[in-house]
């Protein structure tokens, strides 16, 4: 048998073959042979594949689509025209492809010039356009370090560093054992010559390190009974074990009290208190003169210029002035004072001879007494930006 190729069919390279009877220029081929050939090339060849058709989805093109024997299969054209862009602004579909694209500007920000601080570097300095920033070298020499004893500076940047040395040695002070360790050991506190164990109402000595180097049982106290005296109440009375001491109620009401009237009894205890009313009443012949007035600042200002003292005569005044600041109806501030001074009028001439004062309350509020030619001066001072309203009283006692 001989093989001769005949022709393509379909991509399809065909034999066939004859017998070595047939002449080797075998020509023309007969028709029965073409009938044949176009028989075999009309059939289909079977293959393996479980494919029949591939049609185009989002983002690809297929040629023809469906492709169901050969085709080409390519991504789809976007609305972008191809180019080179600058500082882009771009347009992404779910299937990653740009879709739209542009020419887009610089940044927007402002800042024109970096200069490198304290531990940078700039490359140039300053950076006006493109550069590099980076961290300044210190005086340290790269490398490894043991135990090492280093130098930060206030960038938290290593300024110096040198090798430490280990510790070889550990001695054992007063109280402790196990030393000198030059490698290994166990330190431990050394033993006292206590004997271990429970004690009752002990008797100890300590040493410097407040170690207990000697203890013994002791003997309970002598007390037996406590009994309650005056001014104390026992729980039970007498207290022959257990108990409780305490102090009973005085009969008076536990309040703030000001200025405050009060009785003690032998024992120091309160037994009554209430508020005391300052009595504006006359002590002498001498009238009782009130006023009032209001201050809103922390300047010192004269509420009352009008006792004129006599030549010739000696004059003991005792004022009282009360000053309170309230909001509404709740007084947030308040003081009182009581002041006696002397005043002597010699032929015109005035001077002091004393002055002693009580001040209650607790505020930088002040008040004084003082004089200008004969006539003697209340004067009080309030506070900054604060409203004082002031009264007073005065008794005056004249001799002469």
């Amino acid at each position: 048998m001989s093989l001769k190729n005949i022709e393509k069919q379909n991509d399809i390279d065909l034999f066939v073959y004859y017998p070595p009877a047939v002449p080797a220029n075998w020509s023309p081929v007969p028709d029965q042979v073409y009938t044949a050939l176009d028989q075999l090339a009309a059939r289909s060849l079977p293959g393996s594949g479980t494919v029949t058709s591939i049609s185009e989805g989002t983002g690809l093109t297929c040629t023809p689509n469906p492709i169901v024997s050969a085709g080409t299969i390519a991504l789809s054209d976007t609305a972008v025209t191809p180019g080179s862009y600058t500082n882009p602004n771009l347009t992404v579909n779910a299937q990653g492809q740009i879709t739209a694209c542009s020419n887009g500007s610089g940044g927007s920000g402002t800042v024109t010039s970096i200069t490198a601080g304290t531990g940078l570097t700039g490359t140039p300095n300053p950076i006006t356009s493109t550069g590099t920033l980076s961290l300044s070298n210190t005086a340290v020499t790269p490398g490894s370090y043991n135990l090492a004893d280093i130098t930060v500076n206030a960038q938290g940047q290593i300024t110096s560093a040198t090798n430490g040395s280990a510790v070889t040695s550990i001695s054992t002070g007063t109280g402790l054992t196990g030393g000198p360790i030059t490698s290994t050991g166990t330190i431990s506190l050394s033993n006292t010559g206590i004997t271990p164990g429970a004690y009752t109402n002990t008797s100890i000595t300590a040493d410097a390190t407040g170690r207990i180097t000697a203890i013994s049982s002791g003997t309970a106290g002598s007390v037996t009974s406590i009994t309650a005296g005056t001014g104390i109440t026992c729980t039970p009375n007498p207290i022959t074990s257990t108990g409780t001491i305490s102090l009973p109620a005085s009969g008076v009401s536990a309040n703030s009290y000001f200025p405050a009237k009060i009785s003690v009894n032998a024992e120091g205890i309160i037994t009554s208190a209430s508020n005391y009313t300052i009595p504006w009443t006359t002590v002498s012949s001498a009238p009782v003169v009130k006023g009032t007035s209001t201050t809103t600042d922390a300047t010192p200002f004269v509420v009352d210029s009008s006792f004129f003292v006599t030549p010739g005569t000696v004059n003991a005044f005792e004022y009282y002035v009360v000053g309170s600041e309230a909001s509404g109806t709740t007084v947030t501030a308040s003081g009182f004072w009581n002041q006696k001074v002397m005043f002597t009028n010699n032929n015109g001439t005035m001077s002091t001879a004393g002055s002693t004062q009580i001040a209650l309350g607790g505020t930088s509020w002040a008040v004084t007494l003082t004089y200008s030619s004969n006539n003697v001066l209340l004067q009080v001072t309030g506070a900054a930006a604060t409203t004082v309203k002031w009264t007073w009283s005065y008794v005056c006692y004249v001799i002469g």
